[in-house]
């Protein structure tokens, strides 16, 4: 199950399907087999282009640093997802005027005990951030998370109950039911994600003992107020007691040297895969080209025109984008 061992059967199916090198599009954990398989095939590797990425190297050598930095991650996409709601106002987000403090307040509030709306649903603070997380995956849910948002605001503050619109439920899904990170075909229905710990657990190194998770959960819930404990009861609470003592896993190195240059595609707003990330893995390969895209959500490609049509001219023609360009996304939130 580790990354390493799954890029080695990618090249048996790349040969398998008589191809002499590898074209390769990656999303989210994808970049890094993309990367994996780069540095261990180089001379394989046709045209590689990732989309959301993570920091390999941080990834493979320190799991709960990387954890850790997700979870700043999706602290700015929430903020500039609040920025951007006031920006566009009351009429285009139901959670306009003065966002952050609301949200914040909502947050705080909530620690103290749950509220209720008027149907009667409770919202707990677990409720909240695992909908905001899930929700900040996808753009297009933007509007109806913030007219939740409102709604909440409004049972806090009786005195703008009249603001409130009509609320769309959004539901809480892990991972968007697995279509945050790629579109899934009809004929590929399952959803699920078994193996998300047996990967993770076997690829990211982290202490054998759990005993000090309250106080590291504690810790970085003070860095990062929304997502700090909500990321830390994950990996870093489940790997500690993981059985494979002695996994096969690849640690680099992850420069080595490409004909073609791997483009390195990433949204300044993606909350699982920060901006930064995509920085980090364009520096640490060996022959990179980083574009971005001025975007909200994790992963972009087929929501960008520009992006894609770069990536187009990559993957049919081999003619690699040039480095450091920003394109926009098709649609922007609100």
């Amino acid at each position: 199950m580790s990354t390493e061992a799954v890029a080695r059967d990618l090249d048996v199916m790349r040969e398998a399907v008589g191809d002499r090198q590898l074209t390769y599009v990656g999303f989210s954990y994808g970049t890094l087999l993309g990367a994996t398989y780069a540095n261990i095939f180089p001379h394989r590797s046709r045209a590689l282009v990732l989309d959301g990425n993570v920091d390999p190297q941080l990834r493979l050598t320190n799991g709960a640093q990387y954890d850790r930095e997700r979870a700043r991650g999706f602290e700015i996409a929430l903020d500039a997802m609040l920025k951007r709601c006031d920006s566009v106002g009351a009429e285009r987000c139901a959670f306009a005027g003065d966002a952050r403090k609301k949200f914040d307040n909502i947050r705080e509030s909530l620690r103290k005990g749950s509220t209720t709306l008027p149907g009667g649903t409770q919202v707990t603070l677990t409720g909240l951030v695992g909908r905001t997380a899930s929700n900040l995956y996808s753009p297009t849910t933007f509007k109806a998370l913030t007219a939740w948002l409102q709604s909440i605001h409004a049972a806090q503050n009786p005195s703008a109950a009249s603001a409130v619109q009509s609320v769309v439920d959004v539901p809480v899904l892990n991972n968007l039911g697995g279509r945050a990170d790629v579109r899934v075909l009809p004929e590929t229905p399952y959803t699920s994600d078994d193996s998300y710990y047996a990967v993770n657990c076997i690829d990211k190194p982290f202490s054998r003992s759990n005993r000090n998770w309250a106080q590291t959960a504690d810790r970085w819930e003070r860095e990062s107020r929304t997502f700090g404990r909500y990321q830390a009861a994950s990996d870093l609470l489940t790997c500690p007691t993981w059985p494979a003592r002695n996994p096969d896993r690849w640690i680099g190195p992850w420069n080595r040297h490409t004909k073609n240059p791997i483009v390195v595609v990433g949204n300044y707003y993606d909350p699982a895969t920060q901006y930064l990330f995509s920085e980090r893995m364009a520096k640490q390969l060996g022959n990179a080209r980083l574009i971005s895209v001025d975007a909200f959500g994790h992963c972009i490609l087929g929501d960008s025109a520009g992006a894609d049509a770069a990536v187009t001219r990559y993957l049919v023609d081999l003619t690699a984008p040039a480095n450091g360009q920003v394109f926009q996304p098709n649609a922007q939130p609100f």
